[in-house]
This record gives structure tokens, C-alpha cells and sequence, in this order.
């Protein structure tokens, strides 16, 4: 009843994950239901005012989330360990070996959620930014990312 804002829910071998905001810090539910749900954000070491975005890295076994400059892994959505960012972030996905981050001119890589590697992202003539992603997907072989004006995608799964 204290969640603010829901913003995403990632899922694996029974374990629900979601992520948000409640009353001006960042919230972790888990579930391996999907009714009945626990509140685990007392695991996360100086959270964020919120978390964006989760995925699960099969390669790696964890779940992968992000707030801001900070990002969290784990592998029973129970315990986290906190990760810096380059930069501020809004969302993330998994796909081919990789978790990809994104937030404002920026995108991030991580071949297991513990490191982190960003890049400014313009289009290829130069011009417009990345502003800020509303979302960030592994769609037929390439990471697609949203924002307010435009759709950006990979030309390869490396950033």
C-alpha cells in the first residue's frame, strides 16, 4: 500500500522480481507466486530514491537492477550487492552474454551485473542524444532503447 511508483518486473526459475518507488526510496518485492509478495529492500545498501529497471542475466544467474547511478545484482532476489554506474540510469535488459544499461546520453555494458563499462550515445551523423530512456529491450538480436522523441537500437550486441 506504501508503493508509489511499480516501473518493472523481471522473472526466473519461479522467483518474480519487481522494483519502483515508495515513499522517496526504492523498493525490491519478491514473489515466487506472483500473489503473495515480500518486501526485500532492506537489502540494498544506500538505495536510490528509485529503481528503474530489472532483468535476469541467464549467463550470469542474477538479477540485474538499476536506479540512478547505482545498480544492484543478486542470485535469490533476497541479498543484493550494490554496483556503481557510469552515469545515471533508467533501464536495463539482457541479451547474447551482456546486460545493457541506459540513462540519460548514456548506455552502460556488464557481462555479469558486477562491473560496469558506459559510453555517450549520439546517432550516427552526430547529432540528436540519447535523452532520458523510458525503456531498454533485447528484441531479434538487438538492444533497443526509448525515449521521449525516438527508438535507438544496436547494430551488434556490444556497446
Amino acid at each position: 500500500s506504501s508503493i508509489t511508483t511499480l516501473n518493472a518486473v523481471a522473472s526466473s526459475d519461479g522467483i518474480l522480481i519487481a522494483v519502483g518507488s515508495k515513499s522517496s526510496s526504492a523498493f525490491v518485492m519478491r514473489s515466487t507466486n506472483g500473489t503473495s509478495w515480500t518486501d526485500v529492500s532492506g537489502g540494498l545498501s544506500s538505495p536510490p530514491a528509485e529503481l528503474f529497471g530489472v532483468t535476469y542475466d541467464t549467463s550470469a544467474h542474477r538479477f540485474i537492477a538499476v536506479g540512478g547511478t547505482k545498480s544492484y545484482w543478486s542470485t535469490d532476489g533476497l541479498t543484493w550487492t550494490l554496483v556503481s554506474l557510469p552515469a545515471s540510469m533508467r533501464g536495463v535488459a539482457y541479451g547474447d552474454t551482456i546486460s545493457i544499461a541506459a540513462g540519460e546520453e548514456h548506455v552502460a555494458s556488464s557481462a555479469s551485473g558486477s562491473a560496469w563499462t558506459g559510453n555517450h550515445v549520439a546517432d550516427s551523423n552526430g547529432g540528436a542524444d540519447l535523452t532520458t530512456p523510458n525503456s531498454v529491450a533485447y528484441v531479434h538480436g538487438k538492444f533497443v532503447l526509448f525515449d521521449d522523441y525516438d527508438i535507438w537500437y544496436s547494430l551488434s550486441r556490444t556497446v
